[in-house]
């Protein structure tokens, strides 16, 4: 990603995953959500899916993600897999970048960067479907604790969450971002 970025020279940018299902109107929603948005928006944001939303509990989840991005304004909700970003907002807030984070969980860091100086937006018909392949993410995954206090820590303290609170444990579990390379799925029994 750090490496794409460098050669785009288009006013949007995404990036999608090979193993996930975006469906026909993906860019599509994306474009109509960012022509929709105040300017102060920079990313458009995917929920994610277990199944395309035609159950009640597949538009449970939606409702469920909408009403969270409501209340966490300040927070990355999805995966780098859902993420669309305006270029030069991206470029500003450092883009994805060893320098600045070389860990796994890199799509909830920059997108830290890039709320500190734009606004994300969710929206309820721009989903996709992530690849169940991983099935053990011990070796790419923050913990319950990490999670929890990701989740109620107030914007104003996540630079100290991320830096000198997360970074540390991550370094102490070797979760740099060799470890999304492995494919221990090609190990997992099944």
């Amino acid at each position: 990603m750090e490496c794409g970025l460098a050669h785009v020279d288009t006013e949007f940018v995404v990036f999608c995953d090979a193993d996930t299902f975006y469906p026909t109107h993906y860019l599509r929603r994306c474009a109509e959500v960012f022509a929709a948005a105040p300017p102060n928006v920079s990313s458009v944001m995917a929920v994610d899916l277990a199944a395309p939303p035609v159950s009640g509990a597949t538009r449970r989840r939606q409702i469920r993600k909408m009403t969270k991005s409501r209340i966490y304004t300040n927070q990355c909700l999805t995966g780098g897999f859902g993420q669309t970003f305006r270029t030069a907002t991206l470029r500003a807030a450092g883009g994805f970048s060893t320098k600045h984070w070389p860990f796994v969980l890199e799509d909830h860091e920059v997108m830290h960067r890039v709320l500190k100086i734009a606004r994300s937006r969710y929206d309820f018909d721009l989903w996709r479907i992530p690849s169940k392949r991983r099935a053990d993410r011990s070796k790419v995954d923050w913990t319950t604790l990490e999670k929890r206090l990701y989740g109620i820590l107030p914007f104003a303290l996540k630079d100290w969450y991320f830096y000198s609170f997360l970074s540390k444990r991550l370094v102490a579990r070797k979760q740099d971002l060799l470890a999304l390379r492995e494919k221990t799925w090609l190990k997992e029994p099944g």
